[in-house]
């Protein structure tokens, strides 16, 4: 039995200068049966300080601030998953605000949508880009979409957790349920308004799976088995995987990463040196 309908999530960082849109958003909302559970990651400004006064105002909402030791926005989910007190999860990241009937539209289509049919784990609404006159900002806004999930379905995933690395794409939790058989049911509203940040994780690009190789290498590994890769797509996989990361990684490392023997990354690379060969 939950406590409230919908757990706003918002993992945070750093993020005291901006948060306050998101809450003065949340306090917009005509729907109130909701919590604000915030995860804060570790931050080193204002945050904390900040949510001891919040906490303080008279709001229809019940606010839960944890803070915790940093380790990257997917442990702060996993913590929050654990944590949850709402039938649905809704993220919205700390530099993004909630259009002012969000919760409302979203209570609506629990009942239209999801209530009858048992299959369905999440409702993916729109994120609406604030123009920042960046033409690659603006491609990367492009079709982003809003998460809220089923509080009794995502409780039984996990994004998984590797020692010293702090990012892993979201899609590894949504490719758990996908693999399940449970179902995303897109939604035409918009729900959340986005501005990505140039200290922000989406602005990093592939950097940021490079700096996270093991996090990195469970992903492909991860798809490629959703997409039923033949030998030839696994071995170009390997291969690729191997020339983004030989710079900062030895072979052996590399070769574990990818759950293959050094063996078979010495064959990989070496067939794919002869095909280079013949291609000239």
């Amino acid at each position: 039995m939950y406590k409230h309908r919908i757990t706003v999530f918002t993992p945070t960082y750093n993020r005291a200068h901006i948060i306050g849109n998101l809450y003065r958003s949340l306090q917009r909302q005509s729907f109130t049966d909701f919590e604000w559970l915030v995860i804060d990651d570790g931050s080193v400004d204002e945050t904390e300080n900040l949510f001891e006064k919040l906490k303080l105002e008279n709001d229809p909402f019940e606010i839960r601030y944890v803070k915790k030791e940093n380790g990257g926005k997917h442990t702060a989910t996993n913590t929050a998953l654990e944590l949850a007190n709402g039938e649905l999860f809704f993220v919205v990241d700390s530099d993004d605000y909630c259009t002012d009937n969000a919760l409302e539209q979203i209570d609506n289509k629990w009942e239209k949508e999801m209530l009858s049919n048992s299959n369905a784990c999440c409702l993916l609404g729109i994120k609406t880009p604030i123009s920042v006159g960046n033409e690659k900002l603006s491609k990367l806004m492009t079709g982003e979409r809003a998460f809220c999930y089923r509080t009794d379905i995502v409780k039984q995933y996990r994004y998984p957790v590797f020692k010293g690395e702090k990012f892993i794409t979201e899609a590894t939790l949504d490719n758990q349920m996908r693999q399940a058989g449970y179902e995303y049911i897109k939604v035409d509203e918009s729900w959340q308004i986005v501005e990505y940040k140039a200290d922000g994780l989406t602005f990093q690009g592939i950097s940021l799976y490079q700096g996270n190789p093991k996090g990195y290498a469970f992903w492909l590994l991860q798809t490629a088995k959703m997409n039923h890769k033949n030998k030839i797509q696994m071995m170009l996989l390997y291969n690729n995987y191997y020339h983004e990361l030989k710079g900062q990684l030895t072979k052996e490392q590399i070769s574990q990463n990818l759950n293959i023997s050094k063996i078979h990354m010495n064959a990989i690379l070496f067939i794919q040196k002869c095909k280079n060969i013949f291609k000239r």
